[in-house]
């Protein structure tokens, strides 16, 4: 299971309206492809990638087909390429996104109409408002929601995919960089029970009820709720709590079960933030040592 990031670039793309090549630093004023990529990696993030063309109907590469794009206007340079370029300078892996429907169905509704054909095609008005780039004075996610938003669709065998939209200059407003900082310190301590893990038996339990649509706000768990991931080998369940409920306290672990989890020894092995050691625990009856933080992660291995 992976943290995937799409970025939204088409608004630096129409920064310079030069007619003649710039230099790859010069398109969007501040905008470092390999200074994202740096940070996608900082975010704990495995795979990156740009929309190649948006609602707003300008392609980032040298399309045959569509006279609007990066390199016969705006920065002169093929955008789409230099993402991909950093990117896979860091390791990740690639995804291409295209978003046409709104472009195609009269996105900018606001324009007047157009007789031209290349401006119908470029204001989609071929046959609303774009909310996935930047906008000034937009409001922002708690990252917390949105980390647990993240452990909720990795312990149903899922992936998040998380847009971030910089500015015209190219650069990634603070908000956003806090938020994918977040998120990497949460995977730096807890990626085990993420990364390259698998659905078991049971997601999950506790009152708040999460997902159910493609798109929709992030919700927060709470101290009552717990997310299980388990190792790709089948040998290690991790549950993840999603609140901290107070020193001292006891987390009730209902879903572990021998039926579910055969132990052999009975030893069970309880990963802290640092680390652990094997333990003889009671399978519903988990006291959680006294830690900082609001995630916490249990893991159970077999021995013999």
């Amino acid at each position: 299971m992976h943290l995937t990031i799409l970025c939204a670039p088409a608004a630096l793309a129409l920064v310079s309206g030069s007619a003649t090549a710039q230099p790859a630093s010069y398109a969007g004023g501040k905008w470092d492809p390999d200074a994202w990529a740096q940070l996608f990696v900082n975010a704990g993030a495995r795979i990156a990638g740009v929309q190649m063309e948006h609602h707003d109907g300008f392609a980032l590469w040298d399309s045959k087909v569509n006279e609007w794009n990066s390199l016969s206007k705006g920065p002169m340079l093929n955008l789409a390429k230099l993402h991909v370029d950093a990117f896979r300078k860091q390791g990740l892996k690639i995804m291409a996104a295209f978003h046409h429907a709104y472009n195609f169905q009269g996105y900018w509704q606001n324009v007047p109409k157009q007789t031209d054909p290349s401006l119908q095609k470029l204001y989609g008005q071929l046959s609303g408002p774009n909310t996935w780039g930047y906008v000034a004075g937009m409001t922002y996610y708690n990252p917390a929601a949105i980390i647990h938003q993240f452990i909720d669709r990795v312990s149903k065998n899922g992936n998040l995919l998380l847009n971030i939209c910089p500015m015209a200059d190219g650069t990634i407003p603070k908000e956003q960089q806090d938020t994918l900082m977040a998120i990497g310190t949460f995977l730096k301590q807890f990626g085990t029970a993420i990364y390259e893990t698998r659905a078991w038996t049971v997601y999950g339990e506790g009152p708040t009820k999460m997902g159910g649509c493609s798109i929709c706000a992030p919700t927060s768990g709470t101290s009552q709720d717990v997310r299980y991931t388990r190792s790709k080998d089948g040998d290690a369940v991790y549950a993840l709590l999603l609140g901290w409920p107070g020193n001292g306290k006891q987390v009730n672990l209902t879903s572990v079960t021998t039926s579910r989890f055969a132990l052999g020894s009975g030893k069970v092995f309880l990963f802290a933030p640092v680390g652990g050691s094997a333990t003889s625990l009671q399978f519903t009856d988990v006291h959680r040592r006294q830690r900082d933080g609001a995630w916490r992660l249990y893991g159970w291995r077999r021995y013999g």
